[in-house]
């Protein structure tokens, strides 16, 4: 059994207008990492381009914990800094939408394992059930970044599971810090299928997503984060359907390699 998370950045508004009915349909669940305060205020926000800066309400948010949906946090103000993440998960308490400790997603996939103690501390004493985080491509190295375009022009199956399949960890793994693949407007289902087929049992994929969008929705093709909604569909069919699949949220992903 392989298990896969669907990890949704931001509290886009797209993401409970497209996305979680589409998941809904093919009885999938997801984590939804927010931003409060871009929530609360989103005429203040001007980089969520492909969501033209449209953002769910606190009223959405409370509907998709009530459907299912793990809430996770992503800061109150899109940012790496602790305090910025306490007064996001404060948030998050107060709309009644988490209970207990919280997972948090970083901002710019900026966190690693070892380049901020302060915030990888808040694990280890029970602020954060967990971290997922990703990898900026800027911090690799030269053939890595060479690997990334060539993968991205080309489409190429063989080099997005090769970039990776070092972040798919065993579900043995008891570290609470995880990496995510990142989903944008290039990636392909077959991609995506191919690095989850090419992966043994007993390992995990999060794939991380931003914006949601059909064709005629006014920031599709704006910037690259996001994803075609027929491919999503047709994602959403493929796990879905897939008796080989679990779909997880990053929380009980967790509680899965807690009692492994």
């Amino acid at each position: 059994m392989k298990n896969v998370v669907l990890s949704f950045d931001d509290g886009r508004l797209d993401t409970y207008e497209n996305a979680i009915p589409m998941m809904m349909a093919f009885r999938l669940t997801a984590t939804i990492n927010i931003t409060t305060d871009l929530v609360e205020n989103p005429a203040s926000y001007s980089n969520f381009q492909s969501a033209q800066n449209r953002a769910m309400t606190v009223e959405m948010v409370k509907s998709a914990y009530e459907k299912k949906f793990e809430i996770a946090c992503h800061g109150d103000h899109h940012t790496n800094d602790s305090d910025d993440i306490v007064k996001g998960i404060a948030k998050l308490k107060q709309w009644n939408v988490i209970s207990g400790n919280a997972g948090f997603a970083s901002p710019f996939s900026a966190l690693t394992r070892c380049n901020n103690d302060k915030i990888l501390s808040m694990l280890s004493d029970g602020s954060l059930h967990y971290i997922r985080s990703g990898v900026q491509v800027r911090r690799q190295s030269i053939w890595y970044q060479a690997a990334y375009v060539i993968e991205e022009l080309l489409h190429s199956k063989w080099l997005f599971y090769l970039l990776n399949r070092q972040r798919c960890m065993p579900s043995n793994d008891k570290l609470k810090f995880y990496q995510g693949v990142t989903v944008n407007k290039n990636t392909k289902l077959s991609q995506i299928r191919y690095l989850i087929e090419k992966l043994p049992d007993n390992c995990h994929v999060i794939l991380i997503l931003h914006s949601v969008l059909s064709p005629s929705d006014p920031g599709f093709g704006v910037d690259k984060w996001f994803s075609d909604l027929e491919m999503f569909r047709s994602l959403c069919e493929y796990l879905g359907k897939n008796e080989g699949i679990r779909v997880l949220t990053n929380e009980e992903l967790t509680k899965v390699n807690e009692h492994v």
